[in-house]
């Protein structure tokens, strides 16, 4: 459930106020019955994660929380080295988080 950030030289992300890193669920292409493969772009209207790391001012979730967000979640952070935007870890705010997913 952990991102390896030491690749990039960084030892922790911390999240500062009521913001969240979170690691979502990577998008996959879709394949029709016909054959046509739609790119990886807005299939969903939701999409789930986990928070890696929470800033002081968040209250509702811990680290470690399945939770489920809407498409445009925060903002995605994409380090210089990366050949291609890794969608899948985002930063945003703890009122963007739509609900914790209990299993």
């Amino acid at each position: 459930m952990s991102k390896d950030f030491e690749l990039h030289g960084i030892k922790t992300i911390k999240p500062v106020g009521k913001k969240v890193l979170v690691e979502l669920n990577p998008i996959e292409e879709k394949l029709t019955k016909g054959g046509v493969i739609l790119p990886a772009l807005h299939h969903e209207e939701f999409r789930i994660g986990f928070i890696l790391a929470k800033g002081d001012g968040v209250e509702s979730f811990e680290v470690g929380n399945k939770i489920l967000v809407g498409w445009t979640f925060g903002e995605s952070i994409h380090f210089p080295d990366q050949d291609i935007l890794d969608d899948t870890l985002r930063v945003g705010t703890q009122s963007e988080i739509w609900a914790k997913i209990e299993e």
